[in-house]
């Protein structure tokens, strides 16, 4: 009987053996895939970059222009100021939306990330733009 036990108590150790094979094997396929996912990481953050970059340099457009009509209106304004005359400032609601929307750089920034992912629709935006004139559109 001491004999029988022995036995049993190593085909026993040998399913447990077997048991963590096995279950090592399955960490194999999540390993690849934890490796993968990092190998990804790093062309996603060149992607965002990327993407910063561009809606820097178009918010930088959209601003300067936002700004240059803003500036356009103020001197027209003055040189009437200066006449004698009273002028009343009043913005059209596409002057209001255009200062909105193109009032900075972070500003713009958000506005056309807001555009890109859906959050905005472009028709809402671009439409103060084209009343500056069809340049900056």
């Amino acid at each position: 009987t001491n004999v029988t036990q022995i036995r049993l108590m190593r085909i026993l150790k040998m399913m447990k053996v077997m048991r963590v094979l096995r279950l090592i094997r399955g960490f194999r396929e999540v390993r690849m895939l934890l490796m993968q996912l990092m190998g990804s990481v790093k062309p996603f953050i060149w992607t965002i970059l990327v993407i910063a970059t561009i809606n820097f340099m178009f918010g930088i457009c959209f601003v300067h222009a936002a700004a240059g009509h803003r500036h356009a209106n103020w001197r027209d304004l003055s040189n009437s100021q200066r006449n004698g005359s009273i002028v009343e400032i009043v913005a059209t609601e596409a002057e209001m939306h255009l200062y909105r929307d193109w009032e900075s750089v972070q500003t713009a920034m958000y506005t056309l990330f807001k555009v890109s992912t859906g959050g905005m629709d472009w028709g809402e935006v671009a439409d103060p733009i084209l009343s500056i004139g069809w340049q900056t559109f």
